[in-house]
């Protein structure tokens, strides 16, 4: 095929995501879409004990030619429902960081926070409206980056289950 090369280089639609641990990796590539969603391949790859070997099974996987994203594994991070402030959107993070300082197993300065709402039901008039913050340390953030930048996985995303 002549133009061949020019479809190697496109990237596949969907999501491959991968949830690195001790021994090796799962992944997961999935896509969204009318009709409906599919999951294209699922797996596991087994690791060495220095994870060395996870740019080899990011090449088995052709992980540059998919938006990718890390999983976090659930003891890697905290969950916490809480009451959402009122304050404008611009500065929920930063209210929720100070909610949360004394919920968290490290410094709340030594963490990345992202905070999910919790869809209010109609016949929940007159309660306070609550939300989950989700709190990993700093340092298992950028591990994870660097991790995915030496095996050359376009990390978009890091996620949690």
């Amino acid at each position: 095929m002549l133009l061949g090369w020019l479809r190697h280089n496109k990237k596949v639609p969907g999501w491959l995501t991968l949830s690195v641990g001790a021994s090796g990796v799962d992944f997961v590539h999935g896509s969204h879409g009318a009709p409906k969603s599919h999951i294209t391949q699922y797996g596991r790859h087994e690791l060495a004990e220095d994870n060395r070997d996870l740019g080899k099974v990011a090449q088995l996987l052709h992980a540059p030619r998919y938006a990718c994203a890390a999983l976090l594994r659930p003891g890697d991070y905290q969950l916490l429902q809480v009451e959402a402030p009122t304050v404008p959107k611009e500065e929920l993070k930063a209210a929720i960081r100070w909610r949360i300082k004394d919920m968290i197993s490290y410094h709340v300065d030594d963490a990345t926070v992202d905070v999910l709402e919790i869809p209010q039901q109609e016949s929940g008039a007159g309660r306070n409206r609550l939300m989950f913050a989700v709190s990993a340390p700093n340092e298992l953030i950028e591990s994870t980056i660097r991790q995915c930048e030496a095996a050359k996985i376009p990390l978009s995303v890091i996620d949690i289950p």
